[in-house]
Parts: structure tokens; C-alpha cells; sequence
């Protein structure tokens, strides 16, 4: 199970292990092994006589040590103790070529066979086990894997018929039962699309006459009204919806609850095998708040009830490096970093948390060569007079299922932030940004967006040598004065967009120009056939349809073009799927947000969400299209869409062809666009020498 997570041994690890840094480096290390017969917290931590917990290690650990730790399940939250300094620092590292998993999960233990009187109403009790807990659990997972909550429908959504303010909706569809009684003790899970997620409120009462639930409380803070037109539910968490393998349902008790759960497959002693974030990781499993330099090596860490790696919401961190590291499945943040300065998070995989890594009120923070995503809601957030930002070099991907899902976000007075040589795929949108100023973004590669790839909120922004192709709205938003009482006031202008490739693969602007601000050798392209403006002022007050337009009516765009970029292979057509009907999608339909034009045809092939699978079209409607084979599931958010045309396979190169009007026309002679390889970054290499700069992920 632990052998050979990682490609490339950590080198603090290797040189300590070997012996091959001088003995002024280190002060000492200090070995923890979990599995070792002779593991002890009493012991000293050498080889043969380890500690058997990372935490007894840290307390031991002083300026210039190393906790060496060797391949195991640690189930144990880490609070560092002490600091090291400059030059040395405390560093706990994964042993060469070993798993280390520190996780802030339990075992679920006292499970019992259902009998047909413990699960009455369920066919299927045979199959079931049962176990008490003492707190509603936020999330289970078996093997790993996240457990799905019974519900109905199986996959999918149901429609909202009519809202009536926050507490009732009617669904005469589905709500048909002549009992008033039909509902008792279940649960609504209702998208709170402005708060970002899935909602369960119990049901307080059922109106067959008005096809009409009644909620327990109000669903939203946000909202005013439950929106038929946006909104969507499943009935949820009841013992007569579970009704096959990976489920669970929980049913409240003075003392917690009392889950059932139909597990995929049991351990040598016919038990389940399901583990919930525990009480111990609140504070996160690896907390180094009010630190200093301290390096985290090679480790894994997972199923936090909170934050993976955590500096605490009031104390921050100093001179901090988190490498070579996998935070998964925190029920928060893969990593949070609040407050601190000279931190730095490198060759990392973080995904499955609700955010990957967020940052406030950082200054100097370095993010280079991770690959984040997917998260269920963003990739990075940086907010609240953070300077100084460096987010060079990362993989950013596949975040857009709830909420206001963005590959990366930054607000709250952000200042001197550069982006750099980053890849960003299949977003909500690609960045979001409010109230940032003297931002440099620089030869990233924006693919594939529900709604805008690139949004700059602020003032004084270069933006150039950037490629940004695929998304169903305006690919950019460039702009626009910010004033919000008692923060600082941003003019909207002073942009430079210079040397990109925007192309959004559908008839649409391309961008917004604003006073002081300033566009040259930039290639756009919205198609042949597209008759929409490619460039336009706020609030649509001037537009321009041509690059002569642009020239006279904005002064800029003198050495720009209207053209096809000629990438290697990419659509012929971007859009996504309609908001509005999610819950009227299935695995072979999708309704599209706005009319098509016939730009998709029966006999086309499409592809879905990026996930590399080609089907073929087998209807289209006004706003829908049909097509073969079936996804997995229904989507549960909004899904993208892809037209390859005829050709029957599917695959997105960006790289430029040898006739590209791209080539060699930029400023100075150079070529416009990106330089970045999509598929290099796909496989972890940000180098392009071919090998991968990140650890492997396990296949558990």
C-alpha cells in the first residue's frame, strides 16, 4: 500500500538518509515509523528505536532537524511547536520512496447488519449496516471514496414547478402521493446557487392537494425567492432511497446520529469500511500558524474536518515551504495561508477539497508548479491586501460545479500580483479578479469556460503574450471603476493588452476597452461568419465590427489582426449548456443555453466537459442537441460543449501550425500568443523535457 508514491525521492530525505549532508546541517533526525515493531513515543527517533507518532517527533525537533518519516497511516493532527531560522530550518519529510499519510479520519467502528426492523420500508436491509456517531457527519468516505447520500432522483435533478419565497415550491410532476404523511423525514437538497452549494433542509410539511413541500427554515441567505427558473432539488436522506452500494443515510439522535450505510465491499472480518473526518483535524491536520521556517516534504494529507495544511485564521506563517505534497478530500481548503510572509507552496497535487488554496493577507507568497483541480469550488483565492502574489507554472483545472467556481481568484486590494506561464482548463471561469492593481499576466494558456476566461477588475494591468480560447460568453472582461465606501477606489483603466490570441471558438466580442488603456498586436478571432463586434466600450456605447474600426474609433490595434490563429487542432465550436434546465438534461440530451445557428449537426462529434470522449450527434433541436454514447451520468452543473465537426476523434493542441499568421508578427519579432503545451501540462511537466516535476497520484 505505501511503496513508491512518489517518482522522484524528496532531497532533503535522500541526502539525510544517506548521510551525505555535513553533521552542521542537521542538529538531528529524528525517524518516526508507525509499523515498526519497536516504535515508541518514549523513544529517541533513530532507525531502529523510532517514534511511532510525527507529533512526539516535532516536539523533539529544534532549528536545522529533520523528522524523518517513514511510510504508514498516520492518524494524527500535527500542530508544529517550534520554529526554525534562517538556513535552518525544521523540515518533516517523507521518507525515499515511501506514503506517508497523516488523514483526520476515523474508522467507523460498531457496525451491525441491518435486520428487516432496523431498516423498515427498505427492501434491501440485507444489504445494509448501521453504526452510531456522535456528530452528523459532514462528509464518508469507503476506500477513499467519497459516499453518495440516497436520494431522489438516483442521478440527476428534479425541476422546480413554482417557488413561494424561501420556505415552499410546488412540483406537480413529481409530488403526486396522496399521503400527507408521503414526505415525512426527508430531506430537500436545494442548489443555493449564490452561496455555492447543495442546501439540505428537512422537510416540515406536504400538501398533496398544491403539490407543494414546505421546508423546515429558509433555504438561503442570499436569496428572496426560490427561482424556478435557476433552481433545482433532489429529496434526500431517506432510509427508502438506499438502495444501492456506495450510499449512506443518517438519522439524527441525542447523541449524534445513527448512519446506514450499503457498502461496495467489506474487510476480512465482514465488516465496512468507511472512515469520517474526525473532531481532532478542526484545527486542520498539519497546523503551522505563528511559524517559521518550517518545510513540508512528500506528504499526504486528507479528510480534514477543515483545512489539509493550515496557518490558523489569526496567527500566519513565515518563510514556509510546502513541496512535493498531496492535499485531498478537506472537507475546506487543501491549504489556507492567512496572514505571513515569504511562504511558498511547489510541486504539489491538490484536489477534491472545496477550495485548493486559499490566501489572505499574505505578502511575497510563491505558487509555482502544482496542479490544483479539480476542486468543488475554486482553485486559488487570494483576497485581502495580499502583495506581491508569484502564481507561476501551475496546472489549474476542472473547476466548475458549484457556486461561482473560478480556476483562480484574487480581490480585496490585491497589489503587484504576477501570473505567469500557467495553464487553465475547464473552469466556471478562468480568472476572476475585483479591486487588484499593477497586475502582470503573462503567456498563459486559458482553454475552456461556462462563462468568461479572463475577468481583470481594477486598474494598471499588462496583460500579454496570453492565448485564450473557448468559453460560451466574452472571453475577457477588461476594466471597469471599483468603489466600495471605506477601500481603496480603482479607476478601470490603464491597461496594456498586448501580443495575445483571444478566440472563443462562437460569435461573440472578444473585449471591452476602457479609457487609458491600450491594445496592439493582438490576433482576434470570433470566425469567419461572425458578425458580432470584436471589440467594444462599457455599456456597448462605442463598438467596433473591423480592425480598421478599432484603430479609428479606440486608437489602438495599429499592428493588430483579424484572423484564424491556425492552431494545430481545436473545435470548430464552443457553447455550453443552459443554467436554466439542468435539471431537464440527461446522459444523452443537453439543452443549450442560446440558439446554435446550426453550428452543430447530426452526424457531428462532440465532446463533453474536456472528458476526451467523442460522440456522435443523433439529434438536434431549436435548443438541444442528443447524442451517443451516454455520459456516466446526468450533469450535475453546467456542461460544456465541444464541436469536432467530422472528424471522429477529439484532441486539443494550441500549438501553432507552420501557415499561422501568429508566427513571428509580434513586437519585436516574436510570436503572438502563449508558448505553453497544453498536453505537458496535462502530465505534469512544466519544463517540456518530457519527465514529470510532480509526484504520482495514488490510484486509492
Amino acid at each position: 500500500m505505501f511503496a513508491m508514491f512518489y517518482n522522484r525521492p524528496c532531497r532533503t530525505a535522500v541526502l539525510v538518509a544517506l548521510g551525505l549532508l555535513p553533521a552542521a546541517a542537521f542538529a538531528a533526525v529524528y525517524t518516526v515509523d508507525s509499523s515498526h515493531k519497536s516504535a515508541a513515543d518514549g523513544n529517541p527517533g533513530t532507525p531502529d528505536k523510532p517514534l511511532i507518532s510525527i507529533s512526539a517527533a516535532a516536539k523533539l525537533a529544534k532549528p536545522g532537524d529533520t523528522v524523518l518519516i517513514q511510510g504508514g497511516l498516520y492518524r494524527e493532527s500535527l500542530t508544529v511547536p517550534n520554529s526554525g531560522v534562517p538556513g535552518k530550518p525544521i523540515t518533516y519529510a517523507a521518507a525515499p520512496g515511501q506514503r506517508v499519510i497523516l488523514t483526520g479520519a476515523d474508522r467507523v467502528s460498531g457496525w451491525n447488519k441491518c435486520t428487516q426492523a432496523d431498516a423498515p420500508g427498505n427492501p434491501h436491509f440485507a444489504n445494509l449496516f448501521m453504526a452510531e456517531l456522535d456528530a452528523i457527519p459532514g462528509k464518508l468516505f469507503e476506500n477513499s471514496k467519497e459516499l453518495d447520500i440516497a436520494c431522489l432522483p438516483r442521478a440527476g435533478w428534479w425541476p422546480i414547478n413554482e417557488g413561494f419565497g424561501l420556505t415552499a415550491f410546488s412540483d406537480p410532476e413529481n409530488f403526486t402521493q396522496s399521503d400527507v404523511h408521503a414526505w415525512d423525514g426527508w430531506t430537500v437538497g436545494i442548489v443555493d446557487d449564490a452561496g455555492g452549494s447543495t442546501v439540505a433542509v428537512e422537510v416540515a410539511g406536504y400538501d398533496p392537494a398544491t403539490h407543494k413541500i414546505t421546508l423546515a427554515r429558509p433555504y438561503s441567505q442570499w436569496r428572496k425567492q426560490i427561482d424556478a427558473k435557476r433552481d433545482r432539488y433532489r429529496m434526500q436522506n431517506h432510509l427508502s432511497a438506499l438502495v444501492s452500494p456506495g450510499q449512506y443515510v443518517f438519522q439524527k439522535t441525542e447523541k449524534g446520529c445513527r448512519v446506514y450505510v450499503w457498502p461496495s465491499k467489506l474487510d476480512d472480518g465482514g465488516q465496512p469500511v468507511i472512515e469520517v473526518p474526525g473532531p481532532r483535524s478542526k484545527a486542520g491536520v498539519v497546523n503551522f500558524g505563528g511559524k517559521s521556517h518550517i518545510v513540508f516534504d512528500g506528504l499526504e494529507v486528507c479528510f480534514s474536518q477543515n483545512n489539509g495544511f493550515d496557518t490558523n485564521s489569526s496567527k500566519g506563517a513565515m518563510d514556509c515551504l510546502i513541496q512535493n505534497c498531496y492535499a485531498h478530500d478537506n472537507l475546506r481548503y487543501g491549504v489556507l495561508l492567512a496572514g505571513g510572509e515569504r511562504n511558498t507552496v511547489r510541486h504539489c497535487n491538490i484536489r477534491r477539497n472545496s477550495n485548493g488554496i486559499v490566501a489572505y493577507e499574505c505578502a511575497d507568497l510563491i505558487l509555482e508548479e502544482n496542479d490544483i483541480g479539480p476542486n468543488f469550488i475554486d482553485g486559488i483565492d487570494i483576497a485581502n491586501h495580499p502583495r506581491n502574489t508569484r502564481i507561476v507554472r501551475n496546472f489549474l483545472h476542472d473547476h466548475n460545479r458549484w457556486g461561482h467556481p473560478d480556476n483562480l481568484q484574487f480581490w480585496g486590494e490585491c497589489d503587484g500580483t504576477v501570473i505567469d506561464s500557467n495553464v487553465f482548463l475547464n473552469a466556471g471561469q478562468g480568472i476572476m479578479s475585483e479591486a487588484t492593481g499593477n497586475t502582470r499576466v503573462i503567456n498563459n494558456l486559458f482553454v475552456g469556460s461556462h462563462a468568461v476566461l479572463l475577468i481583470c477588475g481594477g486598474e494598471n494591468w499588462e496583460i500579454r503574450n496570453n492565448t485564450l480560447v473557448a468559453c460560451a460568453t466574452m472571453p475577457t472582461n477588461f476594466g471597469g471603476a471599483q468603489s466600495n465606501p471605506g477601500r481603496k477606489a480603482y479607476s478601470g483603466g490603464g491597461f496594456n493588452v498586448t501580443g495575445n490570441i483571444i478566440a472563443p471558438l462562437h460569435p461573440t466580442p472578444l473585449f471591452t476597452m476602457n479609457p487609458d488603456s491600450k491594445s496592439d498586436y493582438n490576433l482576434l478571432w470570433a470566425g469567419e461568419d461572425s458578425t458580432r463586434p470584436l471589440v467594444i466600450s462599457p455599456g456597448w456605447k462605442t463598438v467596433a465590427q473591423s480592425i480598421d474600426e478599432i484603430r479609428k474609433k479606440f486608437n489602438s490595434e495599429h499592428h493588430g489582426m483579424r484572423a484564424d490563429p491556425r492552431f494545430a487542432s481545436v473545435p470548430d465550436f464552443f457553447i455550453c449548456s443552459d443554467y436554466g434546465r439542468i435539471a431537464l438534461c440527461t446522459t444523452t440530451k443537453l439543452f443549450i443555453r442560446e440558439a446554435f445557428d446550426g453550428r452543430i449537426a447530426t452526424g457531428d462529434t462532440v465532446e463533453i466537459d474536456f472528458d476526451g470522449v467523442p460522440r456522435g450527434v443523433t439529434g438536434v433541436g431549436k435548443d438541444f442537441i442528443t447524442f451517443e454514447p451516454a455520459m456516466s451520468g446526468p450533469p450535475e452543473t453546467l456542461a460544456t460543449i465541444a464541436n469536432w465537426g467530422k472528424r471522429k476523434t477529439v484532441n486539443w493542441d494550441l500549438r501553432l501550425q507552420a501557415d499561422s499568421p501568429a508566427l513571428k508578427t509580434n513586437e519585436g519579432g516574436g510570436n503572438i500568443g502563449s508558448s505553453l503545451n497544453l498536453d505537458n501540462y496535462r502530465k505534469g511537466d512544466f519544463n517540456g523535457d518530457g519527465k514529470r516535476d510532480l509526484p504520482e497520484i495514488p490510484a486509492d
